[in-house]
């Protein structure tokens, strides 16, 4: 980045304070948007990376002793390293003396060597890498130190936003409380685990099955061995409690009016919105238009990889909140916004997912044995009759399509075939998705896209692929081309598209 006067994030210092802004040095190692909200501008930014200034006139000492309170409250929390706690109220303690004018230069002396003997009491990135940016300001900052112990040190009227969370809840797209469950079941204190999931959770077993985990990318075990297996621990402390034949005691909430809230959908969205409400205390109901709750966690997602069982009994768990599931109930017809308010709903969340497939539109694509991907695994989930023939092409390299592929395989089919526009290394499937598919012998062609369908007597026989040349253009925006001079063509009985999903019209 340009235009930044100071930063050491990551351990590079680039200092391009008092040189003309022609002359500054761009800034690498960060990324860091230009205003926090739309109307309030970055002036500087203090973390466990370092320290980055913006602007002239930031009162870096001001910044740094509302950093090291929140610091202070999170180690307090802790209460596992010693020192750590210990150091930080000291640092705090220096910091005040400076705002009195009582600092002298052996209390600096004294502020640098608490700050490392943190890095080497503490345990976890709090104390490991929480003094970094106080070492950095002492290095780099000196002569405001120094200033700053002439007199009273005046306080700014400059404007703190705080943040202080482990890098795997940041991650998190809920934000779980991760170390804080990791460490209960370290503790072997798994029914308060489980507590803790819940707070933000109501889904523990299905969600240990099938989460896309970005917290285990991002856990700082990884700069050691290899990441803790985050999402394998929700499973476990909610299998735990099946074992155990316990059920949760949830404690509904007094709120000052009672409200009336319909919920559009019984998918994982609809069940966590009546979740929360219903532990507020308000009066819910979940209006489904599949026979059973889940949505696209119950039709959507294989038996294979979530048990119905799971989800059956985390939806009845959130039932016995008092929360009421009426299935059968498509929105649209019947019910309407206008019936709803009527029957005296004060509020409707809509969640009704996205279970439509989206269409090739290319040439024979309304041949019989042409099927959408997400239809497929609906009938399948149902108990429907479904029949593949022996040869299966699915189109799509995602994980719906590797559902597809995988789920055809268990219905008999004797060869299976994913063709996708993607290189392996650019398929938006997870790879331990992927991994299974290739176990069960699915076999994945890359760097193609569907031409046209064949057929004979209105049946589907083949499916003609052209060559995808680049799936993503110079902006990383899905914009294939093609070289339609190599083409290749595969068999295929059946033909399931799994290319994308849709609102169902």
């Amino acid at each position: 980045m340009k235009d930044i006067l100071f930063s050491s994030w990551g351990g590079r210092v680039v200092d391009n304070r008092g040189k003309d802004p022609e002359a500054y040095e761009p800034v690498k190692s960060l990324d860091l948007p230009e205003y926090f909200k739309q109307d309030e501008r970055i002036k500087a930014l203090i973390g466990w990376a370092g320290i980055v200034v913006c602007s002239p006139g930031v009162d870096i000492i001001d910044g740094l002793r509302e950093y090291l309170e929140a610091n202070y409250e999170h180690a307090k929390a802790c209460d596992k390293c010693n020192y750590c706690k210990t150091g930080w109220k000291e640092q705090l303690e220096v910091m005040q003396d400076i705002f009195n004018g009582e600092a002298r230069e052996e209390d600096l002396e004294f502020f640098g060597s608490s700050a490392e003997a943190i890095v080497d009491a503490g345990k976890c990135t709090i104390g490991k890498a929480g003094p970094t940016p106080v070492l950095n300001a002492l290095k780099y900052f000196a002569d405001d130190f120094k200033q700053a112990l002439t007199g009273k040190k005046k306080e700014t009227s400059q404007t703190y936003r705080s943040k202080l969370t482990a890098p795997c809840t940041d991650a998190c797209p809920i934000h779980l409380d991760i170390p804080r469950y990791v460490e209960l079941i370290k503790d072997a204190k798994f029914d308060q685990s489980l507590e803790v999931i819940r707070e933000r959770l109501p889904l523990p077993g299905v969600v240990g099955r099938i989460c896309v985990r970005p917290c285990e990318d991002h856990c700082r075990r990884a700069l050691v061995d290899e990441p803790i297996a985050i999402m394998s621990l929700k499973r476990f402390v909610a299998d735990h409690e099946v074992a155990e034949q316990k059920e949760p005691q949830f404690q509904a909430g007094v709120p000052e009016k009672a409200g009336k809230v319909a919920v559009i959908g019984a998918g994982p969205a609809g069940v966590t919105c009546a979740y929360h409400l219903a532990r507020m205390g308000h009066r819910v109901t979940i209006f489904e238009k599949l026979p059973m709750p889940g949505g696209m966690m119950a039709v959507g997602i294989p038996h294979y990889a979530l048990p119905a069982e799971v989800l059956s009994r985390e939806v009845k768990l959130v039932e016995k909140m008092g929360v009421t599931v009426k299935t059968g109930a498509a929105f649209g017809g019947g019910l309407t916004l206008e019936k709803l308010k009527d029957e005296g709903f004060d509020a409707v969340f809509v969640g009704t997912g996205l279970h439509g497939s989206r269409e090739l539109r290319v040439e024979g694509e309304d041949l019989e044995g042409v099927i959408p991907g997400i239809g497929f695994l609906r009938d399948v989930a149902l108990g429907r009759k479904v029949r593949v023939g022996d040869q299966v092409l699915v189109v799509g390299g995602g994980n719906v399509a590797v559902d597809v592929a995988r789920t055809a395989c268990r219905l008999g089919a004797e060869k299976v075939t994913m063709v996708c526009l993607e290189k392996r290394d650019e398929m938006p499937a997870w790879d331990r998705e992927v991994e299974g598919a290739l176990e069960e012998k699915v076999e994945i062609v890359h760097s193609y896209g569907p031409k046209r369908i064949l057929g004979k007597g209105g049946k589907v026989e083949a499916v003609e692929f052209k060559r995808c040349t680049r799936v993503f253009d110079e902006n990383n925006r899905f914009n294939p081309e093609y070289d339609e001079r190599e083409l290749k063509t595969l068999a295929g009985h059946t033909v399931i598209l799994a290319i994308g999903q849709k609102a169902e019209g």
